[in-house]
């Protein structure tokens, strides 16, 4: 019959596929603080009655790997096509010079420019071109953590992968539904274009962009520098504290039952840290990469 009335039950977080981090840890701390209550004393308890404070500060998130995985849905690539001339810049003092643009792919835009001599000598001409792009990613999870109500996760693409993208890419996700990042690029391109006595020499500048829709998979590890952290239980009709709760083991509040996203962190010991988890978040990238540029030369005989 105590048990009835001992005020509501905690949520049960089994099968959620994002668990809030501080919402566990305040459950562990009133049930503690429950279990120390005689039979009478929790006659009547609410736990809306109460303030369960957890400090953000006694934690730190860090990034630990980032795997972006195929397509999501193995579909066709998307159409992606830009405008074909925007940002073009050659100096004014080549005259024998026609800049044209044409879109030769839903993902490519390509960018021409001809070079003509008609002198009996071979001249150089200087060639320039400039253009801002701009990618945009949505990033969304639908299994992972959050902490107090926010995300806390990053995602790092790296030029060098096989993506192709033309620079590093970072993103801090706190948002808990489908967040939105945009990243302007410039791309430029300079050289010097010979061109034989009677002939000509077309530029082409293919700039490449990609549709982008793909799984990804980030570890991220939560740990306490200070070894253990503090947990407040206060009434709120007064603000007294009636509990302080000492975490000294993130393994013992955070486990697969509570926490399906947590995994544990093995020291250099051997054994499994008290003070570090990681957590799994799995979601989905999805939007327009700037990818490479390649730069194409063709020449000819003029035409007498």
């Amino acid at each position: 019959m105590w048990c009835c009335l001992s005020g509501r039950k905690n949520p049960e977080p089994d099968n959620q596929m994002i668990v809030d981090l501080k919402e566990v840890l305040r459950n562990n701390a009133w049930n503690s603080y429950v279990k120390e209550l005689t039979k009478f004393q929790q006659f009547g308890l609410k736990r809306d009655n109460f303030e369960i404070d957890v400090p953000e500060n006694y934690y730190v998130f860090q990034h630990v790997s980032t795997v972006v995985g195929v397509d999501a849905d193995d579909k066709e690539e998307q159409e992606v096509i830009g405008d074909s001339k925007e940002g073009a810049s050659i100096p004014q003092q080549n005259k024998a010079m026609i800049i044209s643009g044409t879109k030769t792919s839903p993902d490519k835009v390509s960018l021409e420019t001809f070079f003509g001599n008609d002198t009996p000598d071979r001249q150089t001409y200087k060639f320039r071109i400039e253009k801002s792009r701009k990618t945009v990613i949505s990033v969304s999870f639908q299994k992972g953590f959050t902490f107090g109500g926010k995300a806390n996760f990053s995602i790092g693409l790296t030029k060098d992968t096989s993506l192709g993208i033309e620079a590093d890419m970072h993103f801090q996700v706190t948002k808990t539904d489908c967040e939105t990042f945009e990243e302007t690029i410039l791309t430029e391109a300079t050289s010097d274009i010979v061109v034989a006595p009677h002939s000509h020499c077309t530029a082409s500048v293919c700039l490449l962009e990609k549709p982008f829709y793909k799984n990804f998979k980030v570890t991220t590890r939560m740990s306490m520098p200070q070894g253990e952290a503090p947990v407040y239980i206060r009434r709120k009709s007064d603000g007294k504290r009636v509990m302080l709760s000492t975490i000294t083991n993130l393994t013992r509040e955070f486990n697969k039952k509570n926490v399906p996203c947590v995994e544990e962190v093995i020291d250099k010991h051997g054994q499994k840290s008290k003070t570090k988890v990681d957590f799994v978040t799995c979601g989905v990238l999805q939007g327009t990469l700037v990818c490479n540029h390649k730069i194409l030369l063709k020449s000819g005989k003029s035409v007498t």
